[in-house]
């Protein structure tokens, strides 16, 4: 007859036997899963490439990487610090409340000044026809 001691511990053993079981079986059907998945190249770190991103993620595909040749995200967004301020070397906003771009900028913080859409003539200079820069203002740039 089993003791108390020799029936726990071969329950135990049993336990940890289909732990090990169910882990193996969850870990290789994740890998097929991943397997059967195409892994997808995303090409570019701008706001195109990380939205394909959030909406692979959002559907809950994981097997894509992001390649971007520069050093930096952003893409063709891409401010500059000057003075008290920022200079805009690439596209200067993202248009539109219902745009899916603004959402992601939004969720990702980095948007730190929005406006109506026509207040940026009430605060800009806009200048028609050749107007050169100053070599001054230019070398500090």
């Amino acid at each position: 007859m089993k003791s108390t001691y020799q029936i726990f511990s071969q329950s135990i053993i049993n336990l940890n036997f289909i732990i090990i079981l169910l882990s193996c079986t969850s870990s290789q059907s994740i890998k097929a899963r991943q397997q059967q998945q195409p892994k997808v190249a995303i090409i570019g770190a701008g706001f195109a490439g990380l939205s394909a991103a959030d909406r692979f993620m959002e559907n809950g595909f994981q097997n894509f990487e992001i390649f971007e040749a520069e050093n930096r995200i952003g893409g063709r967004v891409f401010p500059v610090k000057y003075k008290d301020g920022y200079l805009q070397m690439g596209a200067q906003y993202i248009d539109g409340n219902k745009n899916p771009l603004y959402d992601l900028a939004e969720n990702l913080g980095v948007i730190d000044h929005s406006m109506e859409d026509i207040e940026h003539l009430d605060v800009s200079t806009i200048r028609y026809g050749n107007c050169p820069i100053q070599k001054q203002v230019s070398l500090k740039i």
